[in-house]
């Protein structure tokens, strides 16, 4: 069987995809203790560790396969490779460091495409993984593109010792999934769910599904937006309520605040933590731990479990 090590393993998206694939997750890592939780909660016999600086997870050489995604959120402002001196930028440094010493024969990380654009960052990285011997692969995926009711574009790098895995022959789905194929049976029992302020809630009654900000009259609009300048264009986002027929624009930790907001197609209220987990593609029995938000953060954050599928079907054929 394929064994994995996980990193910044977060609510298990990216690990549950690849088990669907064949690839068994012998270790998780990661410091935030509800995602801990969440793991052991789902995975009672898991081994689980808190830092991905900690020297005993070095000591599992025998996996296959290193995967994770790394603190990201600083990577469209930093340039110069100062995100070295950043926290997030030393947790990406923890996992070449796992790589490094475990020398899997594959790994697989993903971030958020900014990472592409980020003054020097993939450069860097793929020079730190090149000197320690992996061929080297990366690719901007679209979750949409594997049966996911989410257009959710996320960094993909695979490294290899041997034969380069080529990111291009990965199977996409001819299917596109609309969101109403997913969430449509949890419209009158959506479970857990945040609210929205008194003062949102009072504009999204007056807005269509699939429409925003834009919907309102212009004495709404006003009072809306507030000083945020509606003539740049885009701000999209503002007041959006979704529509069933298309799919979900990609989730976020929060679906209440004013500029990215997740709305229900057809309830004034925002999607529910269950209709997180359907749209990120996990069974509806997986248990995430925590407060509400925290529940949201983590199906937020997460990898959608087909597109880990897809990855993990791409890495097995390449290895086995």
């Amino acid at each position: 069987m394929i064994t994995s090590l996980s990193l910044f393993s977060g609510a298990g998206g990216l690990d549950l995809g690849l088990e669907l694939a064949g690839i068994k997750t012998k270790v998780y890592v990661d410091k935030d203790k509800h995602c801990r939780s969440t793991i052991l909660k789902n995975r009672p016999n898991a081994v689980v560790y808190d830092d991905v600086f900690n020297k005993d997870i070095l000591k599992y050489k025998d996996v296959d396969i290193v995967v994770g995604g790394p603190p990201c959120q600083s990577f469209s402002t930093i340039g110069n490779r100062k995100f070295l001196n950043d926290i997030r930028g030393k947790a990406m440094l923890g996992f070449v460091e796992v790589v490094k010493s475990i020398k899997p024969q594959v790994f697989l990380m993903e971030n958020v495409q900014g990472i592409v654009s980020a003054d020097g960052v993939l450069d860097h990285l793929i020079e730190l993984f090149s000197k320690i011997g992996y061929e080297i692969d990366w690719k901007i995926l679209n979750a949409a593109d594997f049966q996911v009711a989410q257009i959710r574009k996320r960094f993909v790098m695979i490294g290899t010792k041997g034969k380069k895995i080529e990111l291009s022959k990965i199977q996409h789905s001819t299917k596109t999934v609309i969101l109403k194929e997913v969430i449509e049976d949890l419209e009158n029992n959506p479970g857990e769910c945040a609210v929205f302020s008194k003062s949102m809630a009072k504009f999204m009654q007056k807005i269509p599904e699939g429409g925003n900000w834009k919907n309102l009259s212009c004495k709404d609009q006003d009072e809306a937006m507030g000083k945020a300048d509606r003539q740049s264009g885009g701000l999209t986002a503002f007041y959006r309520r979704l529509s069933y027929d298309k799919q979900a624009p990609t989730l976020l930790t929060s679906p209440t605040q004013r500029a990215t907001t997740l709305c229900h197609p057809s309830k004034d209220r925002p999607l529910s933590i269950s209709e997180y987990k359907r749209i990120q593609c996990f069974p509806d029995n997986w248990i995430v731990e925590g407060s509400t938000s925290d529940k949201y953060r983590q199906f937020g954050n997460a990898v959608p479990v087909s597109m880990g599928k897809a990855l993990g079907k791409l890495i097995s054929g390449s290895i086995c």
